[in-house]
């Protein structure tokens, strides 16, 4: 599945007033610039650093490195004009970044149109406008933590195209105690006092974990066994070890 998004990126003319009798403005104020702009695109710039003052002379320029929603970047700031004590100058990002936001948003959506129920999605980062960029996102699944792959496959001008793929992981021991326990004080009609498991339960058709179940008086074993795996979704069946 793909869609193309737009990326947010800089492409901005600024003024600012000149420091100093040489004239320039301040390396703090040109990285200020940068994460107030990006800011107005929602976006959080953080680790801004403008290693020097930008001259005040046509043509004159400055690169900042940055985060972007946790992804590395640069803006360059290139003086254009100069009025009295006033500097214009243009900010242009070297790469367009889809928002963390955006993306979160974009990947539910996407999800949600191929027929997989999420809950909230949630991404370590925003994702770089830059084909083969990749992003590991999650989301739960009926209480089974998945992973969704966010890859870009084509970028024009601001325009990114990405792929998602759902990757299921293995379903926790804990998390698979109480879903067995639950299943069969369920399907049985009886409070279970315990359930205990052999270990995780590994998202491969045909994989199997044990698991004993104490109810009152009675104690059952039972294989756990993988039947598919559907949208990142650990599908099982319970039966009676043999």
């Amino acid at each position: 599945m793909g869609r193309a998004v737009a990326a947010a990126g800089l492409a901005v003319t600024l003024v600012w007033g000149l420091a100093g009798c040489a004239g320039s403005v301040d390396r703090a104020d040109v990285a200020s610039s940068i994460s107030a702009e990006l800011g107005k695109q929602g976006m959080v710039a953080q680790d801004v650093i403008c290693p020097e003052d930008l001259k005040a002379e046509v043509g004159k320029s400055v690169r900042c490195t940055l985060q972007v929603d946790g992804v590395a970047t640069a803006a360059v700031a290139t003086v254009t004009s100069l009025q009295g004590d006033q500097a214009h100058y243009d900010i242009e990002t070297d790469k367009p970044v889809v928002g963390k936001a955006a993306l979160q948003k974009q990947v539910a959506d996407q999800l949600g149109q191929a027929g997989v129920t999420t809950g909230p999605v949630t991404c370590p980062s925003g994702l770089k406008a830059e084909t083969g960029a990749t992003v590991r996102c999650g989301f739960d699944a009926d209480g089974q933590p998945v992973d969704a792959v966010a890859k870009v496959t084509s970028v024009e001008g601001t325009d990114v195209t990405f792929d998602i793929s759902t990757e299921a992981r293995p379903i926790a021991k804990a998390l698979l105690e109480q879903k067995v326990g639950q299943q069969v004080g369920q399907q049985a009609g009886i409070a279970i006092e315990s359930t205990q498991c052999t270990g995780d339960l590994p998202p491969t058709v045909g994989a199997t974990v044990g698991c004993t179940v104490a109810a009152q008086d009675e104690t059952l074993n039972l294989d756990v066994a993988v039947t598919a795996v559907n949208g990142g979704q650990v599908d099982y069946s319970l039966r009676p070890k043999t």
